[in-house]
């Protein structure tokens, strides 16, 4: 009688612990006040996203070598990164091009609203960065 209870109670918390209704492949359906909640905090993050930031790309004279990049913000800097970042070591961009490329992409995630805008190794694959 008691593993009847157990089941029941687990049966009740799991479709208690999902607001949303599935659809047959597995996708879940929104409420139109899901909707609506989702676009208020959208806008709400569009409004603290920082539009004056910007980047600058220089020549390392360290032993590094290579390039680097500088993110600025209100034309202070923000993100000093003289090295490739998601890679073992230190060492600088082969180009100052794939500084250029990297700098872009984390402006991009800064202006999307993400914190800290790491920079992983797949995005350096996907952005043709030679290491």
């Amino acid at each position: 009688m008691k593993i009847y209870h157990f089941i029941f109670l687990g049966i009740f918390f799991s479709a208690c612990s999902n607001p949303k209704s599935e659809k047959g492949n597995g996708t879940s359906v929104e409420t139109k006040e899901d909707a609506e909640l989702a676009s208020i905090q959208a806008e709400a993050v569009t409004d603290s996203i920082p539009n004056n930031i910007s980047a600058k790309t220089y020549k390392n004279t360290g032993p590094e070598g290579g390039f680097g990049f500088d993110i600025f913000k209100d034309n202070q800097l923000m993100i000093h990164q003289p090295t490739i970042p998601a890679i073992q070591g230190s060492k600088g961009f082969q180009s100052e091009e794939q500084a250029q490329k990297t700098a872009d992409l984390m402006l991009s995630k800064l202006q999307k609203g993400i914190m800290p805008p790491a920079i992983s190794m797949e995005d350096l694959d996907s952005l043709g960065i030679l290491f």
